[in-house]
This record gives C-alpha cells, sequence and structure tokens, in this order.
C-alpha cells in the first residue's frame, strides 16, 4: 500500500513540505521516492500524510521511525510544519 503507484509521472504535490517534491502517491499515503528533491531529512520509500488544520504523520521504515504532528491550528503553519521532520532527524542517535 506504500509503493508508488505513478513512476513516471511528476509530483502531485507542490510545495517543500513533508508530502511536497520528491514524493509520489501511493495507496492513500505519500512515499519519499528522491530525498534530494524533498529538500527535507527522511529516507527512501518513507510514507505520509498531511490533514486538516496542520496535522500530519510520517513513517520511515529505514530509522524504524513514525511520528505523528497533531496540531490543531488553522490556517496553515508551513514554518512550523517543516521544521517538525527537520528537528526530529537531528535528534536521532546511531
Amino acid at each position: 500500500m506504500t509503493a508508488n503507484q505513478m513512476p513516471q509521472q511528476p509530483s502531485p504535490f507542490p510545495t517543500a513540505l513533508p508530502g511536497g517534491p520528491g514524493h509520489r502517491m501511493a495507496l492513500g499515503v505519500a512515499t519519499l521516492v528522491d530525498v534530494a528533491q524533498a529538500g527535507l531529512p527522511g529516507s527512501v520509500g518513507s510514507y505520509t500524510w498531511t490533514g486538516a488544520a496542520n496535522t500530519h504523520f510520517w513513517v520511515d521504515p529505514t530509522e524504524d521511525l513514525f511520528a505523528l504532528f497533531l496540531v490543531q491550528r488553522t490556517p496553515y503553519a508551513p514554518r512550523v510544519f517543516a521544521a517538525f521532520p527537520v528537528l526530529t532527524y537531528q535528534a536521532l542517535i546511531d
């Protein structure tokens, strides 16, 4: 269900946020296929989805990581939203 279903199509996601460029649609989630294009930390094969009022989740099987971002705020807060994965990956210790 997390495999890319749009292999030859340009990304349908227009922003440089989780689920933005570098992601392709799977069955109900956006799957990361190009880390460099995404512009945010992550691993190829990670999957994510964003909901209303700034809610968000992602799963990174490579790092054995899942994250929930359940802020209830409108309008959309792109700076806070983009900072969450960066801070999360910076906190990882091998």
